[in-house]
């Protein structure tokens, strides 16, 4: 191999190695958003489920009716609508079942 030969070859080795190492390079980029993104996704859900839970226990404590409430509701107009006619007016409000609560006794002598 002559000297120009060589330098030749040298120079096609580090562009070769170049593009395998930029290659590896983009890869890992693209593994690390991945990543960031699943967990972005995980937290995310995280925080719908509390919000839904915050959610949930603020409809109790003030006696509203619960997702579940509501479900239940729905599916017994369904079981409704289908073994009878459609309720009068379907625009009017749903009432919320009021729940009260016992307060204790007042015992302090006045």
């Amino acid at each position: 191999m002559t000297e120009k030969q060589l330098t030749q070859w040298r120079r096609e080795m580090r562009r070769v190695r170049n593009r395998e190492a930029a290659a590896a390079s983009r890869k890992k980029v693209r593994d690390r958003i991945d990543d960031l993104e699943n967990r972005a996704n995980k937290w995310r859900s995280r925080y719908e489920d509390v919000i839904n839970r915050i959610g949930e226990a603020e409809r109790e404590r003030l006696g509203l009716p619960t997702a579940e409430d509501l479900d239940a509701e729905d599916e017994a107009e369904e079981q409704y609508d289908e073994g009878a006619a459609a309720p009068e007016d379907e625009s009017a409000p749903k009432q919320a079942k009021s729940k009260k609560k016992k307060l204790p006794a007042n015992n302090a002598a006045v």
